[in-house]
């Protein structure tokens, strides 16, 4: 496990740790957003640092894994870097699936890359794992197709979630580090950013659709 100080420091200086008011995909609250894909990594080609997290994730899961699998947006390069380097480390070409958004912003796979996870042992890779709500959705569809699941392995568990609480063999992350979330009605903690009247961020996360329905509700 990689200590937590130095690779947090490391994201921030990458720009990909913002301080704020944002809303995250399951409309709880928080003062951090953790977006490994909007800091300075815009190229598909991934700074050092991260490239090195994403072989240490490779490392560990490397033993049985047939594909790896990745939802787009945050895990699109970290996939592609860890499928990479365990094709390196098995010695054989471990593909890389890449789900699609739908229109109505659900998740897919494409058919013509169902064959390629059908009966496979997949690895399922995220950057950030908050309250798993995406990669629950990516464990779903794999699992609708009859893949295996191997494992899931993210470069930051920052909801503090185990195995068990995605029901899969394991769960990697070299860096864990629990953020603190909060609910807008109070439960199970008051949103102090709510209660201190810090505007929501718009451009990051779910703040502009939690406002459009604020709005709509009156």
């Amino acid at each position: 496990m990689v200590t937590v100080r130095e690779p947090i420091v490391m994201l921030q200086n990458l720009g990909m740790i913002r301080k704020g008011h944002y809303v995250y995909a399951d409309s709880s609250h928080g003062e951090f957003y953790v977006a490994l894909s909007k800091g300075k990594t815009e190229s598909a080609e991934l700074p050092d640092e991260l490239v090195e997290l994403c072989h240490a994730m490779a490392r560990f899961s490397a033993d049985g894994v047939e594909v790896v699998v990745s939802a787009p947006s945050g895990g699109t390069a970290i996939g592609k870097c860890v499928a990479e380097y365990l094709s390196e480390l098995l010695g054989r070409k471990i593909p890389f699936v890449l789900l699609e958004k739908t229109k109505d912003n659900l998740l897919a796979i494409r058919p013509e890359d169902v064959s390629r996870v059908e009966r496979r042992s997949v690895l399922i890779v995220d950057d950030v794992l908050h309250h798993g709500t995406t990669v629950r959705r990516v464990l779903q569809i794999v699992r609708g197709i009859r893949g295996t699941i191997a494992g899931v392995s993210v470069v930051w568990n920052r909801g503090d979630l185990t195995p068990s609480d995605l029901l899969v063999p394991f769960l990697y992350a070299p860096i864990k580090h629990k953020l603190v979330s909060y609910l807008p009605f109070g439960f199970p903690l008051p949103c102090p950013l709510c209660e201190e009247g810090v505007p929501i961020n718009t451009d990051l996360g779910h703040g502009k659709e939690f406002l459009a329905r604020k709005s709509a509700a009156g």
